[in-house]
This record gives C-alpha cells, sequence and structure tokens, in this order.
C-alpha cells in the first residue's frame, strides 16, 4: 500500500498544492522550479474579537411568541419574515497568515525528472528536479513536537544551492529582519471579514485604523546553510554557493481565549516565535527524527488494505481522472487514510477546532468564512476521530464546545427565556452562539438553534468509545445536562397537544406551503425530533453510568412520553416537515432528516424497520448526487443502510476531478488535484465524511454490538483494517476474502461485554481457550470480555 500523493508538475493555484500542518501551522506548498510559494496559516488567526453583549435582543420573547403564533395559525410567511427578527451578527472570519517565498536563480537548462509527493506515512512533503546535471531537492514538513515548520533543501553537486528568502502577507503586514538575522513578518487582522455569500457589499473588509486591538499574527523564519554563505536585504535574506541549507519557521498570534480581547501592543507572538526557533535548533535530522515519531504514533493505529496497490507510481490527479474506469480499490484507502493525515494535520490537542476549510485558507473572505458550520460540517469533520483511532484529535472541538456553550447560556436565556445552554447553525474562533443574518438573513439556515444538542453527540462519543468516566463526570455531563435542559425549556405544545420545537426548520431547505410559496419555519421538523430524542438517549444514559441527576430524567422521560412521533408519509418516504409539504428540491444537498439514521442511531434494522424502510426510500428519493459534503455524508447512510454497493457508487461519484472551484450546488463535486473536497469550492468535510463512510462500511458499532462488514461492496472483496475502534472500548482486526469475514482480532481494553452480529457457527477464543458466548435478542452472540484480553473470532459466514 503506497500512502503517497504524487504529482509530476508543479501546483498553478491553491488546490493542487499539497496541505501540511500540526494542528496551529498550516502550509500549503506549491512546488514551483524558479520560486517556491508556500502559504501559511495560524490556527488562531480570524478577524474580529469576542462576541460583544449587544448580540442579544431585548424584544426576542415577544418576536418568539409572535413567530409562534404565525406558525401555530399556518402563516409561514409572516413567521419566516418575524424570525429575522431574532438575528445578530454575522460571525467572523479564517485568515490566511501570509506567504514564504524562495526565489531561486533562473536557468536555460531543462528541468527534467520533476516530481512532487505528499507521503502521509511521515507528514512530508517533496520537491525533486534535475537541472543542469544536478539533483535539486526540498524536504518539507510541520513538526507539533517542536511547533515548527521545516524546509530542508539540498543539491548532490556541492555549492550549487543560491536562493532569496522573503515573507509576504495579504493582511497588513509588514515585513523586516530582526537583530537576530531572522525574518519576520507581522500582521494584522481585520476587525470585521463579511461572508462572501452577501457578495458585493459596501466595505467588506474593515479593519481598526488603531490596528492595535484585535488579532495579530507573526511568522519569524531562520536560515542556516551549510556552505556558501548568507547576505541580508531590509526584508530578504540571500543565499548564495551553499551545498544545503534548513529553514526554520514558526508562527504565533495574541490570541488569550474566547472572551479575552487581544491586549493593546502585546509583543508576545515576537517574544513566543524567537523562543520556539531557538528551542528548535538548526538540526533537520533531530527535527525530522522527532516531527515522525509524534506524527506516527497516530497514524500508525490503523491500517487498510483494499487489494494491491499497481497504480502507486501513477500521479494522482491522473488515478483520479481514471477511477470511474480503472478499477484501483487502494486510491480509496489512500483516500481513506488522507482524511486520517487531515485530520491529525489540523487538530491536535491545544488548537482550536478544525474548521470549513481544515486548517488552510488563502483569502481575507473565505468561502463561508471558513468558520464552524454547525448544522453538519463540523460535525462531519469528527466523525472518523473516534472510530478511526484519533481521539486525541477530536479533543479541540469538545474544548471548543465548552466556550460555546458559556456564550450559548447567555443565547438561551436572552433570545428563549430557557435555561442550559443552545447554539444556532454557525460559530467561530470567538465561539458565538447567536442566531446570525443581522436581520436579513434567510431562516433557512438562520433560525436554527439545535446545533449545541447536536454537538453533543461528540461528547457521549467520546465516552462510548473510550470509557473515560472523569471527563464524563467532570466535562461531558455538564454540557450534555445543560444542552438538554434548553430542550426541556425550548419545547413547546402544538395544536396537536403533542410537545415539539417552535420555531423549526430543516436547515438550508425550503419546503411550499399552502399559499404555494417557499418557506422555511415550520414546527417540530423531523431533524429536529430526532436530535431531542438523541440528546435525550445520551442524557439517560450517562445518567446511569455517573448515578446522578435522577430528577432531570425524571423530565426527560415525561417529555418524551408527549413528544411528536416521526412520520412516514403517503409515499412511504420519512416525513421531513411536520405537515407533508411539497418538496421544491427532492434532490436537496441537505439530507436532515435522516439524522436517526446517521449520525443518529434511534433508526437501525432490527429496532425500527419501518423507519429504516421508509429512511432507505427517502435517501433513494433523494438521489445519487449532491455537493461533496453531501455525497459523504450518503456514504455514511448507505452503510447505515447496510448496502455496500450503494455505498461504493455514491463514493465513485465524489471520486472524480472536481472541475470549479467557484461556489457550485448541482453536479459540481468531486476532488481538487490535491484530493480536497470540492463542495465547490473547497471544504474539508468531503474528505473527513469520507474516511467516516468507509469505516461505516466495514465496522458499525452504533446499535449496541459490534457488526462486522456491514456493508462491504462487491468491489472490495479481500482486504484487512486493523486498529479500528468500536464503541464500549473495542479495538479490532479484520480480515476478508471472497466477500466473506476470514478472521477478526479483537481487544478490550475496558473489559465491557461484547456483542456481535454475525452468522452462526462463530468461535470465539481468548489466546488458545474458547471463550462462552450466549445467544442474545435478534441472535446476537454475546459474550464477557478482560481488560487486555485479545480475543480471535472464527467462522463468521
Amino acid at each position: 500500500m503506497t500512502n503517497v500523493l504524487r504529482y509530476r508538475t508543479p501546483a498553478k493555484q491553491w488546490v493542487e498544492a499539497l496541505p501540511l500542518g500540526n494542528g496551529s501551522i498550516g502550509a500549503m506548498l506549491y512546488g514551483g522550479v524558479n520560486q517556491e510559494i508556500i502559504k501559511l496559516n495560524e490556527a488562531s488567526l480570524w478577524s474580529g474579537k469576542p462576541v460583544a453583549a449587544d448580540v442579544l435582543h431585548e424584544d426576542s420573547a415577544e418576536v418568539l411568541a409572535a413567530v409562534r403564533k404565525a406558525v401555530f395559525e399556518g402563516n409561514y410567511e409572516e413567521a419566516d419574515k418575524l424570525a429575522a427578527g431574532l438575528q445578530g451578527p454575522y460571525g467572523e472570519a479564517y485568515m490566511p497568515l501570509g506567504s514564504l517565498l524562495l526565489d531561486f536563480s533562473e536557468s536555460d537548462e531543462p528541468v527534467e525528472d520533476y516530481e512532487r509527493f505528499l507521503d502521509i506515512e511521515n507528514a512530508t512533503a517533496t520537491v525533486s528536479y534535475r537541472q543542469d546535471g544536478a539533483l535539486f531537492t526540498r524536504e518539507v514538513f510541520v513538526s507539533a513536537p517542536d511547533q515548527v515548520m521545516v524546509v530542508r533543501l539540498t543539491c548532490d553537486q556541492p555549492g550549487r544551492l543560491s536562493f532569496d528568502v522573503r515573507l509576504d502577507s495579504l493582511l497588513r503586514s509588514r515585513s523586516f529582519l530582526d537583530d537576530n538575522r531572522q525574518l519576520v513578518l507581522t500582521g494584522s487582522a481585520p476587525a470585521v471579514s463579511l461572508p462572501n455569500y452577501l457578495g458585493d457589499v459596501k466595505d467588506p473588509i474593515v479593519y481598526d485604523e488603531e490596528e492595535e486591538s484585535g488579532l495579530h499574527g507573526v511568522v519569524r523564519l531562520s536560515v542556516h546553510a551549510e556552505g556558501g554563505e548568507i547576505s541580508s536585504g531590509t526584508a530578504s535574506l540571500h543565499i548564495r554557493n551553499a551545498s544545503s541549507a534548513t529553514l526554520v519557521l514558526a508562527a504565533s498570534t495574541n490570541y488569550a481565549g474566547f472572551d479575552q480581547t487581544p491586549p493593546i501592543g502585546n509583543n508576545q507572538p515576537l517574544t513566543e516565535t524567537l523562543e520556539t526557533v531557538r528551542a528548535a535548533g538548526s538540526s533537520y535530522e533531530h527535527l525530522r527524527e522527532r516531527h515522525i515519531s509524534d506524527y506516527a504514533e497516530l497514524f500508525d493505529r490503523v491500517r487498510l488494505d483494499l487489494g494491491p496497490d499497481s497504480n502507486g507510481d501513477r500521479a494522482t490527479d491522473e488515478r483520479l481522472a481514471d477511477f470511474a474506469t480503472t478499477p484501483d480499490p487502494a486510491f480509496a484507502a489512500l483516500l481513506f487514510q488522507y482524511g486520517r493525515y487531515l485530520l491529525i494535520a489540523s487538530s491536535r490537542v491545544g488548537s482550536p477546532p478544525a474548521n470549513l476549510q481544515g486548517l488552510w485558507s488563502d483569502s481575507l473572505r473565505p468561502p463561508w468564512s471558513s468558520n464552524y458550520t454547525i448544522n453538519i460540517n463540523t460535525q462531519m469533520n469528527y466523525w472518523l476521530a473516534e472510530s478511526c483511532a484519533l481521539p486525541e484529535c477530536h479533543t479541540p472541538l469538545l474544548d471548543w464546545l465548552g466556550d460555546v456553550a458559556e456564550n450559548g447560556k447567555k443565547v438561551a436565556k436572552a433570545y428563549y427565556n430557557a435555561e442550559g445552554w443552545c447554539a444556532h447553525h454557525n460559530s467561530d474562533l470567538w465561539a458565538f452562539a447567536h442566531p446570525v443574518g443581522g436581520g436579513t438573513g434567510w431562516p433557512g439556515w438562520a433560525n436554527w438553534p439545535m446545533g449545541g444538542a447536536w454537538l453533543c453527540r461528540h461528547l457521549w462519543e467520546h465516552y462510548e468509545y473510550g470509557g473515560d468516566i472523569e471527563f464524563l463526570r467532570d466535562y461531558g455531563w455538564p454540557l450534555i445536562r445543560g444542552a438538554a435542559k434548553f430542550i426541556l425549556d425550548f419545547l413547546v405544545r402544538d395544536p396537536d397537544g403533542y410537545l415539539g420545537t417552535n420555531p423549526s426548520t430543516s436547515p438550508e431547505h425550503a419546503f411550499i406551503g399552502p399559499d404555494g410559496k417557499s418557506h422555511a419555519i415550520s414546527y417540530s421538523t423531523t431533524m429536529d425530533l430526532s436530535i431531542i430524542r438523541d440528546l435525550f438517549d445520551s442524557c439517560k444514559k450517562a445518567s446511569s453510568v455517573l448515578q446522578i441527576d435522577g430528577d432531570l430524567v425524571d423530565r426527560i422521560e415525561a417529555a418524551e412520553a408527549e413528544l411528536r412521533p416521526i412520520a412516514i408519509n403517503k409515499d412511504g418516504l420519512l416525513q421531513e416537515w411536520v405537515i407533508d409539504f411539497v418538496d421544491p428540491e427532492p434532490e436537496h444537498r441537505h439530507t436532515s432528516h435522516l439524522y436517526g439514521l446517521h449520525p443518529g442511531k434511534i433508526i437501525t434494522d432490527l429496532k425500527a424497520p419501518e423507519y429504516f424502510a421508509a429512511a432507505r426510500k427517502s435517501l433513494e428519493h433523494r438521489g445519487d448526487w449532491g455537493t461533496g459534503w453531501a455525497l459523504a455524508w450518503k456514504i455514511n447512510f448507505w452503510a447505515r443502510l447496510r448496502d455496500g454497493n450503494h455505498a461504493y457508487r455514491i463514493a465513485s461519484n465524489l471520486l472524480r476531478p472536481a472541475l470549479r472551484t467557484g461556489v457550485e450546488y448541482s453536479e459540481g463535486a468531486g476532488l481538487y488535484p490535491n484530493l480536497f473536497d470540492a463542495h465547490p469550492p473547497f471544504q474539508i468535510d468531503g474528505n473527513f465524511g469520507f474516511t467516516a463512510g468507509v469505516t461505516e462500511m466495514l465496522l458499525q458499532s452504533h446499535a449496541g454490538y459490534i457488526d462486522l462488514l456491514p456493508a462491504l461492496p462487491d468491489n472490495w472483496p479481500e482486504g484487512s483494517i486493523s486498529g479500528v475502534r468500536a464503541r464500549g472500548g473495542f479495538t479490532l482486526d479484520i480480515f476478508w476474502k471472497a466477500g466473506k469475514i476470514e478472521r477478526v482480532e479483537m481487544e478490550s481494553l475496558l473489559g465491557s461485554r461484547c456483542r456481535v452480529r454475525c452468522s452462526e457457527g462463530v468461535l470465539v477464543r481468548l489466546g488458545d481457550k474458547d471463550v462462552a458466548v450466549e445467544v442474545g435478542e435478534f441472535g446476537i452472540l454475546e459474550f464477557g470480555t478482560v481488560v487486555g484480553g485479545r480475543y480471535s473470532i472464527g467462522g463468521v459466514g
């Protein structure tokens, strides 16, 4: 298996460049011959500042009551208009930090044997070529243990390496050479960056004219050359006639916390980058060894083999172009591991969570502000974290939730007069929780207060996979409990006497009302009801584990008994809205009403067969196309429906070249040459969602048992996956041939009772001893395990 992205030409545009990162510093390597461009990001560099108190509306109670009255009276047009009164200002945007530019002496000699590749086994990008009889090589990585980017340049002929180094930025910035002969760039983020989807608006980018408050970013570069000499200009370094050179780059900002205004005149980033560069030193071998050791400890946990890699030496963009017509299962395995690589690169302990573009952005107004879109996209970023053995990479999201909840408490009280906390459809580094839109946003995306409840699924799953009682008790439970309290206060009784939500939307999707017009707000959408049931289930289970807050469980169970049931419409589809409205876009990219199938777990074939069948019919109705992330979600849906061939069909639709980089909602999806997912434009959630979907095809554990190869497609008849995790604290290695399980090796990390869905004739062994197996409900096999025990499962048909 060759885990390498390989190219024969330099990148011409950003979506061809190779991504590197350590959770804090992001880099995009172009690999040019005459000029190397490395675009830089720092994860905590955003526009704006902490959320101001004036986002909270004093008249929200009256507006909310009016919206609810209009909805229950069937006046949906009026409800949409009134809902604008429950909108606050837009959030802020993730900023590009700058660019490292290496200018080489131009030569008329032809370039031969050019290669640019990213080895995701060691998180290192390499550029090499021959020119005028010499072999030139560049290696680049971003180290987590040393918090620096390292660029190593070599030539196989001594004294042939000459280049100039400089830094540049789209921000208001300046670069200079400091007293240490280190190149420094300082940049100021805007006070405001309005979302790109607002189009041509006056002053979309606004700077603080004092340029003292707000976030500032610093880049510091140290250059060490072997042989030759280094001279300097005002804001550049010149390396001449060297045999090799090592560039060590650090980056930092003055971000002090989601609720802390960046201090005026703060020189902390300058000091911090100086100390980081000094501590890193200049030994390339030492830095590389530490980088690879740290990275491999995470990446090597999971291996996937879907068949021989006969195309591993081909250019990646060529493989992508040919995937639809040339069998290449190893390419799907490469994309699976690429998703794990990108999560390790963009989400490390202590960093902000991966945003809509992970860690990488090259615009002052990036697509959708490159923020946290929490009506699906941010959650999708982290679906793979637990199952694919990267729980440490999950912690940035979980930590950030605590910040969102702090702001969300104020929003819950001010907007809905509710206890607990809530969040709406997006947020940013400053962890805002209010509905955005500025009074003119479409309620279909703005006025959806279920983001916090959905995000709590990640807290519970972190516990389910790892069994960390201390985490659940001290951190997860207070947040889950707070989200449940909000829901209990937010629920209202509808005209039929049920409890439900109002206002309620099916995010970013409209319905046709009785007046023949398109509307967004109604009440008790299927997504809302599914999230609530899912959250309540997590609450009851967490309360039972911790033996705490029984009174809250009593309230939950009382509310559940009166909660509006989820409906199946006359055509056998899972009904999306409380009324069977006409759907103006039957193949809409959002499939929110199927939340209960995935990522929720209230719809399964054994426990809810009628809903399971309705979900399948709904997905067929939605079609097999969509934007990049929408296709990734459909892979997960079809995997949960236990239809591997259909899941593979959706995956094949994603594994095709993306031909557009602008905003395109209709059949514009696919992958860019560097395998970034195309919404279009680039959104990283499709990469993460694909990896999660492949995992769901091979192993599921959401329904209370381990399901082995539940959705194996015919195209992957032979293979293996090792190190994959299941809920309950199990790690599995699964091997299959001719589409059937050959053997399974499993380790129990918590000593939990194990339930396995498989056929008759199973044999479970601990070492060389048979394990007593009981047949449970639905023929699911159950057996006890011990902590650290390694079990072999064989004879599964």
